[in-house]
């Protein structure tokens, strides 16, 4: 990989997106370079400006599904998965989607993919010079939540497509 020495200068601001490992990546990214942890802000002008906007991109329903799981995590859901939908159903207009709050006036330069997140990170950090230690995540993500039916799943979809 051929790396220009403009990069070396380049300043990062990553806008963590919650589920979508960010806190991974936060975790990681103390060990590099010329990362800024923006955290669960949206995307101003002045960190448009003055650095390259990385975030991570996850499947919505998977995305909702595991913030869902998140916020009722003291709850047991274990023996009743519909009620695990029913709160998901009940809760989904509270729900921040990425279009409307993190990305709403501008985008991140850098899209990594939730469902190859380690390997994304990876190359980003290794074309960008941002570290020179082992940078796995710590922490093993799935890319699907195996909770829900395929009809589920698919009235999920069609709900958050509406919002």
């Amino acid at each position: 990989v051929c790396i220009n020495n403009h990069m070396n200068d380049t300043q990062f601001a990553f806008i963590h997106v919650e589920k979508t490992a960010g806190w991974s990546i936060r975790q990681a990214s103390h060990r590099c370079r010329r990362i800024f942890y923006h955290g669960h802000r949206p995307i101003t002008e002045q960190i448009d400006r003055d650095y390259t906007t990385v975030s991570v991109l996850r499947d919505p329903v998977d995305r909702y599904i595991s913030w869902i799981k998140w916020i009722y995590r003291f709850r047991d859901f274990k023996d009743d998965k519909n009620l695990l939908m029913e709160r998901c159903i009940n809760n989904i207009e509270s729900h921040r989607t990425y279009q409307d709050y993190y990305f709403k006036e501008y985008k991140p330069d850098i899209m990594l993919s939730f469902d190859n997140i380690q390997a994304d990170w990876s190359q980003f950090v290794y074309d960008h010079q941002l570290c020179d230690v082992d940078i796995t995540l710590p922490w093993r993500h799935n890319t699907r939540i195996p909770e829900l039916t395929k009809s589920q799943r698919c009235m999920l979809t069609k709900i958050l497509s509406r919002i």
